[in-house]
């Protein structure tokens, strides 16, 4: 079964924005604790849909827990039962993500792009030239 294709969100397809976390008011998620940087990491939705976060050399790092074990991150996917720590800062990515959409709405939610089978099978976007026959008709032919 092929998975669907994911986009950034409905308004900006193929656009990647990364938001910035960090003790700096202008991040686009502000934690003001001294354990955290200025500009200390980013959350953004990659082009397959998968939610990442890097650290962006912070002094006190960034770590990625996940079912209780503590891991370092340099840059990685994130589940949203995942917690994140920023400095001595503990924070479910859930709420990042809160955070980041309630000044954008849509901004790390992936948006399903629908899919059509071509008549040799292989499955496509609509208006899409078909890569397994050459087709590139909308419709149920290609």
């Amino acid at each position: 079964m092929t998975r669907p294709l994911l986009r950034y969100n409905n308004r900006f397809p193929n656009m990647t924005r990364r938001f910035t976390i960090g003790r700096d008011r202008q991040c686009d998620v502000p934690l003001l604790d001294d354990s955290v940087s200025r500009r200390h990491a980013e959350i953004w939705l990659a082009d397959d849909g998968t939610l990442m976060i890097a650290d962006l050399r912070s002094s006190n790092g960034t770590r990625l827990i996940r079912n209780g074990a503590s891991s370092v991150v340099n840059e990685s996917a994130v589940l949203p039962g995942d917690k994140v720590r920023f400095g001595v800062v503990k924070i479910d990515v859930g709420a990042l993500v809160d955070a980041v959409e309630n000044a954008n709405p849509g901004a790390l939610t992936p948006v399903r792009i629908a899919r059509i089978r071509c008549m040799c099978g292989v499955l496509k976007s609509p208006g899409e030239v078909c890569p397994g026959c050459g087709m590139g008709c909308g419709g149920s032919n290609g």
